[in-house]
């Protein structure tokens, strides 16, 4: 009989989160796990997608009726970015500000 290696209870496992996407029309589908997966669920075997390092939203991706498309929705946020976005909506309320001040001083 084989004994499993198990881990200590002081050390904590990391969740796995997996999602599945399943095409409508067709045998095939899309695991979502840190890392994308195409399913061939006819004879079961699996495709090793592209790795993205960032944040996916599997829950708002989709999967095309004959699984040969997917849209996904995925971002990489970073404080820089997010920075320098809140930076450009401010000169854009700027710029808008001052277009309408124009238009109210020439009537």
């Amino acid at each position: 009989m084989q004994t499993l290696n198990k881990i200590p209870p002081s050390v904590s496992q990391p969740e796995a989160r997996i999602h599945v996407i399943l095409a409508r029309k067709a045998p095939a589908g899309v695991i979502f796990r840190r890392g994308s997966v195409k399913w061939n669920t006819d004879v079961d075997t699996f495709e090793y997608g592209q790795w993205f390092h960032g944040q996916m939203y599997p829950r708002r991706s989709d999967l095309s009726p004959n699984g040969k498309l997917l849209v996904y929705f995925c971002a990489k946020w970073s404080k820089r970015r997010i920075e320098e976005a809140e930076l450009m909506l401010d000169k854009k309320r700027a710029g808008d500000l001052t277009h309408d001040l124009r238009l109210l001083l020439k009537t």
